[in-house]
């Protein structure tokens, strides 16, 4: 079964914010960051509070600790968002609005676009996390194939090919960053 896709810059975009949503690597990294931070304002606010002269300071340490508790995962988010879109209009630019052919033999999972072919082995492609606007097949080296829903006529179609060369469709529906 064929199916022609026109990935868009954002198509590439919510690849990498969906990738880095489900690394524990970047997960661990935000929560901690929040807490070192975080900490080293009180200490800023312990150190003025024992000074004892400039209690204004230490009030003012402890705020910006606890807003940075309250705050810092949504500003870590816009931070990793701006990164992956710089990111991607550096790499993929010439790939953006391209058309693509996602084809589904016997064997493999062939696609191809303006740069070249790819195949697949069925074998190696280990899941198809299906958000609201897409469906992200991914092979055990991490490589996924981005494809949008609104390029597909019908939906329901793809999904059952996907699901009968044993590949895995895993419900994200309601992802956000």
């Amino acid at each position: 079964m064929r199916f022609e896709i026109k990935p868009t810059e954002e198509d590439y975009l919510a690849f990498q914010l969906f990738a880095a949503s489900q690394s524990e690597r970047i997960q661990k990294r935000i929560r901690n960051s929040k807490w070192i931070i975080s900490g080293f304002f009180l200490m800023f606010a312990l150190f003025y509070y024992l000074d004892g002269e400039n209690i204004f300071l230490t009030i003012y340490f402890i705020a910006f600790s606890l807003a940075c508790i309250v705050f810092y995962k949504r500003y870590a988010l816009w931070i990793y968002k701006r990164h992956y879109k710089k990111h991607g209009q550096e790499v993929y630019s010439k790939k953006f609005d391209q058309p693509a052919i996602v084809e589904f033999t016997e064997k493999a999972l062939h696609t191809s676009d303006f740069t070249g072919e790819g195949k697949y082995y069925y074998s190696q492609l280990i899941s198809a996390p299906e958000t609201d606007n897409h469906f992200f097949i991914t092979q055990t080296s991490g490589i996924g194939i981005i494809i949008p829903k609104r390029d597909l006529k019908n939906i329901d179609e793809f999904r059952d090919e996907i699901l009968s060369h044993g590949i895995p469709i895993e419900d994200f529906k309601g992802w956000k960053w």
